[in-house]
């Protein structure tokens, strides 16, 4: 059996293009459209993912490639390749993006490994996942909730994807949590509950569905020990975005593992 994430997007077809689905996948495109910095990306790569291609438009970028386990024809950007095996050189990806790649494969790490060699230092990493404390994850735990169930997933709390980032040598940019609304089946449903984003993202903000993480890797070298080079590199940063506010529901000081 093959560990990529597109496998299981395959076995989850039905899931995502259901309308729980293509709520959850939206909410996180508008967001990272949201909080994304705003710089240029020379070259963009969207690892797996939903089939649509829909990420590849959140920024301008001179070269954009998705990675999947199936070429689309009408897709001339499409590449087959394993999320672990990635077809680009070291250093090469100004910005990457990982929608719901690391719940559905079997060697997570092997993932992030092979996608923090491939991203340029100071370069972009987007992840999306589904939050093991929300409705959704406690949904997918039961098995009366066929619809709303993903197969084959293991959900990874937030605080545990940055630590192994951190180890990577990845720092946080910005990140927030989404869709706190019920993981209703129908679409009339969800229409109705739309109202609960707002409350959610007020009075329980940790409890999104999803959450999304932006991150920036490292300058070879760099420190935290107050060196000149962290310091130009921290003023560079707060200049290409600003944190502050963007961290909406994401308290990683707390673990919840």
């Amino acid at each position: 059996m093959k560990s990529t994430g597109s496998d299981g997007f395959d076995s989850n077809l039905l899931w995502y293009s259901s309308p729980l689905g293509e709520a959850i996948i939206e909410s996180g495109v508008e967001c990272i459209r949201r909080i994304l910095p705003n710089q240029y990306f020379r070259v963009m790569l969207q690892v797996a993912g939903p089939p649509d291609h829909r990420y590849l438009d959140l920024t301008e970028s001179e070269i954009r490639y998705r990675i999947g386990n199936s070429v689309d024809s009408c897709k001339p950007t499409s590449i087959v390749a394993e999320a672990e095996w990635l077809p680009f050189s070291a250093n090469s990806v100004d910005l990457l993006i990982l929608p719901h790649v690391l719940e559905f494969s079997q060697k997570p790490h092997d993932i992030l490994r092979e996608v923090s060699q491939c991203i340029v230092p100071e370069g972009i990493l987007v992840i999306t996942g589904f939050n093991p404390r929300s409705m959704l994850g406690m949904a997918n735990k039961l098995t009366g909730l066929t619809g709303a169930k993903l197969q084959g997933t293991r959900f990874y709390s937030v605080v545990r994807i940055r630590d192994w980032l951190s180890l990577l040598g990845f720092e946080p940019v910005a990140g927030e949590f989404e869709f706190f609304r019920p993981p209703a089946v129908q679409a009339s449903r969800l229409r109705r509950l739309q109202k609960m984003e707002l409350a959610g993202a007020r009075w329980w903000p940790g409890f999104g569905s999803i959450y999304i993480l932006i991150v920036r890797k490292k300058m070879l070298g760099s420190s935290m020990n107050g060196t000149l080079m962290e310091r130009t590199f921290r003023k560079r940063r707060r200049v290409m975005q600003p944190l502050g506010g963007h961290y909406r529901g994401l308290k990683l000081e707390n673990r919840i593992d």
